[in-house]
């Protein structure tokens, strides 16, 4: 019984930790006079307080909802302003009053410090490449009915601040937990991973010159605050999308005084119209930098995502933390473990076992206890088991073992896509008229599923151009091909032999004929990125009889060509 009450507390106890609410104290004055602000608004989220007559605050907030949206100051004649959350902080703030004469000194001055900062990327950011290492945490969960976890020691090359280079990241190991059956599973979980490369602003800094290109940003010139001991600017930035991609954008940006370096940012994106295929209520994307010697630093990444699909509600959490920088022993990850933008996270699987693993989890358990990362608390999770039946999985393994398999397959690399242009293996003229040599090309659309290890089994369909005559021209291919894959440490190249049988078929004026042949030839792909390859294919048919349809003549050519592209699933 006592041992049962023990369990029973700590799990309490753990609970609580991963719910954990954070206290903030703070003073709010006005800027110009430093005349203590009473009834001023401080809000994080739905949580909101107000100034006492002396202008000091305390409020306390869930540290999730804090390290996503940050904090709010608010008074009648001022400035709202937007602040990031810091652990044990005591947060002075200064409002400046929004008097006519101040509004174009302030947005004018936050203009031109964020031109300024971006300037200067290429003198406070490293100038030769590094490697970085470090622990990446994703949480995806929806309506209480599925959730997916994966922990991940992470590695990334960033090249030079003023290099065009891109920056590539590895999964060095990972840990996977999911708590769904995934015969249902219909979400995939892409990109997470790469973190590293689109939020450092910085070095990929597309919201930056999207910023400084912006006509209609409001800049605001919050003041002067102090982020991890450094003095910096801190400039709140909203706008509003004519194009209706997204409703609107808003950001609080910390800039350094002395060095103008980008220290910190928090962007919000508001109703985004498409993402993937998910439309996101909201986008949060959090980066922090820290200065070691001369230089700035990637520190760490947080992303937060709110999304909407029919009933169910997509929320997903990315956490990255830095935990080693290398500028000697820098060398360039290697094309195939290079995590691409379009790489499905289920099927990065790099586990280690349990006791090598555990050196790893004791950083994540430090983030944890540090509040620098979050994971879903023991409730929602026991809520999602119960919902999913967890602990009757034994009747429907029996039940659905046929459904994971086709699922597992079609989720896997087994099914590949091809599209492309094609010249068919016959030649057609008209005795009368004169025929155009392009009714001879057309369009192919082909599919390929693995039967085993390199073996395929592939369909074909192609059909000629558009023309004025109104002759179409058609084939139907059923073949078997293996791969022989070249190169395999880089960008694949292929060679594809293959074999099976076709179906010429001719239409005009209502008349149609009709050829079955034996087909074989070799295809070369070379590959482009993990999901797509640029294809050249040849291929030879065996005997097409010369045929009349109608005023056309059929004459076999017997080879044929194809050009295209091959996606992978």
């Amino acid at each position: 019984m006592k041992f049962t009450l023990i369990i029973y507390l700590l799990l309490l106890v753990s609970s609580n930790a991963y719910t954990q609410s954070v206290t903030l104290k703070g003073r709010v004055v006005d800027a110009k006079n430093n005349i203590k602000l009473s009834g001023a608004t401080v809000k994080v989220g739905n949580v909101y307080t107000r100034t006492d007559h002396d202008g000091y605050f305390e409020i306390t907030a869930p540290l999730k909802t804090l390290t996503a949206l940050g904090i709010n100051f608010s008074h009648v004649g001022y400035f709202n302003i937007r602040l990031i959350y810091q652990p044990n902080h005591f947060y002075d703030v200064r409002l400046t009053e929004s008097s006519t004469e101040l509004q174009e000194v302030i947005i004018g001055a936050g203009d031109d410090i964020i031109k300024k900062a971006i300037k200067k990327i290429v003198y406070n950011y490293p100038n030769k490449p590094i490697i970085i290492k470090g622990i990446l945490r994703t949480q995806s969960w929806r309506n209480q009915s599925e959730y997916f976890k994966s922990d991940a020691l992470i590695k990334a090359y960033v090249p030079a601040y003023d290099s065009n280079e891109k920056t590539t990241v590895a999964v060095v190991q990972n840990h996977m937990d999911t708590l769904y059956d995934k015969t249902l599973k219909y979400l995939k979980h892409t990109s997470n991973y790469n973190v590293v490369d689109f939020q450092d602003i910085a070095h990929n800094n597309y919201i930056l010159h999207k910023i400084a290109k912006k006509k209609k940003f409001d800049y605001l010139l919050a003041g002067k605050e102090i982020y991890d001991n450094h003095k910096v600017f801190v400039i709140n930035i909203t706008t509003r999308d004519t194009s209706k991609q997204y409703d609107k954008i808003q950001a609080t940006l910390y800039i350094d005084t002395a060095t103008y370096a980008f220290v910190a940012a928090n962007t919000y994106t508001y109703n985004l119209v498409r993402a993937g295929f998910l439309p996101l209520k909201m986008l949060n994307y959090r980066v922090a930098y820290e200065k070691i010697g001369e230089k700035w630093y990637l520190k760490e990444t947080h992303t937060f995502a709110s999304s909407e699909l029919k009933k169910e509600s997509p929320h997903t959490t990315v956490d990255f933390i830095r935990t080693e920088i290398d500028s000697i022993n820098v060398d360039k990850i290697s094309y195939k473990d290079i995590v691409q933008h379009r790489d499905d996270v289920l099927l990065i699987n790099k586990p280690k076992n349990n006791e090598e693993w555990e050196n790893n989890s004791r950083l994540f358990q430090k983030a944890e206890k540090d509040g620098r990362m979050e994971r879903l608390s023991s409730e929602s999770l026991d809520t999602i088991k119960s919902n999913n039946g967890i602990a009757n999985l034994d009747n429907q393994k029996i039940k659905r073992q046929f459904g994971r398999r086709v699922f597992d397959y079609f989720n896997k690399d087994n099914v590949r896509t091809a599209l492309g242009l094609t010249k068919f293996p016959v030649l057609i003229k008209d005795q009368f008229y004169h025929v155009s040599e392009s009714i001879n090309y057309g369009f192919g659309l082909g599919i390929n599923y693995r039967l085993y290890k390199n073996l395929f089994l592939g369909f074909q369909v192609n059909t000629n151009l558009r023309n004025d005559k109104h002759i179409n021209l058609s084939t139907y291919d059923l073949n078997i091909s293996n791969d022989f894959i070249l190169n395999k440490n880089s960008r694949n190249l292929t060679f594809t032999p293959y074999a099976g049988f076709e179906q010429i078929v001719v239409r005009y004026n209502e008349g149609k004929v009709r050829n079955n042949t034996f087909k074989y030839g070799l295809r070369l792909s070379y590959e482009l990125t993990h999901k797509k390859a640029i294809f050249l294919s040849s291929g030879f048919n065996s005997g097409v009889n010369n045929s009349i349809l109608n005023t056309l003549s059929i004459t076999p050519s017997h080879y044929a060509i194809g050009l295209g592209i091959i996606f992978k699933k």
